[in-house]
């Protein structure tokens, strides 16, 4: 008897193997509007709760080119968060300054959920290597959008999406720059990004152990230049 039951449990899942087949064939076919209803979605979702107010990380970032200039950046006001970032990050952060509140908000959302797709893209990628799915072609990019489309739901990236952080942006400078080819780029990525935020700088230690020894070598190189450039223009100030 539970023989029997065992073996219909199992004909019912295969029989529903072709169906499931099918639904994944359909969803990487339309993947990219998959990624857009989630988006789109999300950002309805976000404006119902919040309206055009930015998120308070935003905030601070756009805060933070007035503040470099006038010499309050480390300073901390009443009701506002304080800048924890290296002065490098308030050049950075220059542009979101100059683009009003009422754009800055949905851009920042959807160059955000970019920056996601180019993380899951790198992230596809490197899993793919040493097997016969090179995870490039349409295929490779289907995958990438149904993923970003359900890892916007999924924490920590949605915290990191709601509060307005810059995480995703670092994430994938950090990912593009370790699996770089050539050496320079892969310093810029990492350099760069420790700059604005010092926790990347650990990746500097992944090209020691790799033995990447002129990446390394550009990554503290980049790191030094834009943090001396920051304090300069501090300085000047």
């Amino acid at each position: 008897m539970a023989e029997a039951i065992r073996s219909g449990g199992q004909a019912a899942v295969f029989a529903r193997l072709p169906r499931l087949g099918a639904l994944r064939d359909l969803a990487l076919a339309h993947s990219r509007l998959v990624l857009a209803g989630s988006t789109l979605t999300y950002l309805a979702l976000r404006y119902l709760k919040s309206g055009v107010t930015l998120p308070a990380d935003l905030a601070v970032y756009r805060a933070a080119p007035p503040a470099l200039l006038d010499g309050t950046l480390y300073q901390v006001l009443p009701g506002q968060l304080p800048f924890v970032y290296p002065p490098f990050a308030a050049l950075a952060f220059w542009l979101l300054s100059c683009v009003p509140a009422l754009l800055l908000k949905p851009a920042w959302a959807l160059l955000s959920i970019f920056a996601l797709w180019l993380i899951v893209r790198n992230s596809l990628r490197l899993s793919a290597v040493g097997t016969t799915d090179a995870g490039t072609g349409r295929a490779g990019l289907g995958r990438t959008d149904l993923w970003t489309a359900a890892a916007i739901w999924c924490e920590p990236v949605f915290s990191t999406l709601g509060y307005g952080q810059i995480n995703l942006f670092l994430a994938a400078a950090v990912l593009a720059g370790v699996t770089a080819r050539r050496d320079w780029l892969g310093g810029l990525g990492v350099g760069l990004a420790a700059a604005v935020k010092l926790t990347p700088a650990i990746s500097i230690v992944y090209f020691l152990v790799t033995r990447r020894w002129v990446a390394a070598a550009w990554s503290v190189g980049f790191f030094a230049g834009a943090t001396a450039i920051s304090f300069l223009r501090r300085r000047a100030s």
